[in-house]
């Protein structure tokens, strides 16, 4: 069971911890990457997918067709970043597995 997915990125100069928190219905956003509309942006509402837990969210993340959402906050500035699979750390109930493989 997924307890947490989070990346580390950056706001303004400031190392920011961006995590994957539920919309205000609840809901876990993901972007596609492939099978978008042509000539819009994986971000365009068009392009967005919601999932109801965690554990669906990773499982949508994993066929690697879609981005997730996750946020992040400095100073009180909120700004979002699309992740892939391959750049997100998941934590789950009883231990951290990094998604990043270093070659």
């Amino acid at each position: 069971m997924v307890k947490n997915i989070t990346a580390k990125g950056v706001i303004y100069g400031n190392d920011t911890l961006f995590t994957c928190k539920p919309n205000r219905n609840g809901l876990f956003e993901l972007a596609r990457k492939h099978g978008r509309v042509a000539g819009t942006r994986p971000q365009d509402l068009k392009n967005k997918v919601y999932a109801e837990s965690l554990d669906e969210a990773w499982k949508l993340l994993k066929t690697e067709k879609f981005y997730i959402v996750l946020t992040g906050q400095v100073f009180g500035i909120h700004r979002k970043s699309l992740r892939s699979a391959d750049s997100v750390d998941v934590e789950f109930n009883t231990e951290t597995r990094s998604a990043c493989v270093t070659i």
